[in-house]
């Protein structure tokens, strides 16, 4: 493509709609508040939000701006979509979130997944600091007959490395689990890859590129 490229480092102060005026496609900026200020300065110049997921909020309110990152909710999707493939009626399936003083926007977005694909499933949350005293409880919520399927509310990834460390615990004594978590967990450095083989991980990764889909 011969195209003539002009390049803004945004500064402290933003970016302003005439540092693209005249430009016939806009890439950037990343951060969801750029993105909402340069839609509301440059009429209807297409812009493409090339990594902030946030900034899909944005997408039904302005015709000029595509959304190349898929959102987080889509996914959760996913996952569930994912888990409702694989599970089989001597399964269980359990969505476990951290304890906080607020309801996890995370778990909350599961749920409404998991309730729209008519799924049955148990919760449980816990806090990192009584890590050590879940092995019980949640051996109890284990299914005796099939395979217990986690899915994983957070993006905590101190939460999550706890997490999947007590469930490898679980494995270890012979109960059978498997994994599903939001891509993100991929980039965590502190969880040992050996607990993702032995766990079964699922992920659901965001730039995953299907060249078979004629969408693609």
């Amino acid at each position: 493509i011969n195209a003539e490229l002009t390049v803004h480092d945004i500064t402290a102060a933003g970016i302003s709609g005439d540092m693209v005026n005249g430009s016939d496609i806009v890439i950037g900026p990343i951060a969801t508040e750029d993105i909402s200020r340069l839609l509301s300065e440059t009429g209807n110049t297409p812009i493409i939000s090339p990594l902030d997921m946030k900034a899909e909020a944005l997408v039904g309110s302005n015709a000029n701006l595509t959304q190349t990152r898929t959102p987080t909710k889509y996914q959760y999707l996913d996952l569930v979509n994912w888990v409702a493939e694989d599970i089989t009626p001597q399964d269980s399936l359990i969505l476990i979130s951290e304890k906080s003083g607020r309801i996890s926007e995370i778990a909350d977005q599961m749920k409404a997944a998991l309730d729209s694909a008519g799924l049955k499933y148990k919760t449980f949350s816990y806090n990192i600091l009584e890590g050590r005293d879940i092995t019980e409880p949640l051996t109890a919520l284990t299914t005796t007959e099939g395979t217990t399927r986690v899915l994983i509310a957070s993006d905590s990834e101190a939460f999550v490395n706890d997490l999947v460390r007590n469930i490898n615990v679980l494995i270890y004594n012979n109960i059978p689990l498997t994994i599903y978590a939001p891509g993100k967990t991929r980039s965590f450095e502190t969880i040992e890859v050996d607990h993702f083989h032995k766990s079964t991980m699922h992920l659901s990764i965001a730039d995953y590129i299907d060249y078979e889909d004629s969408n693609v």
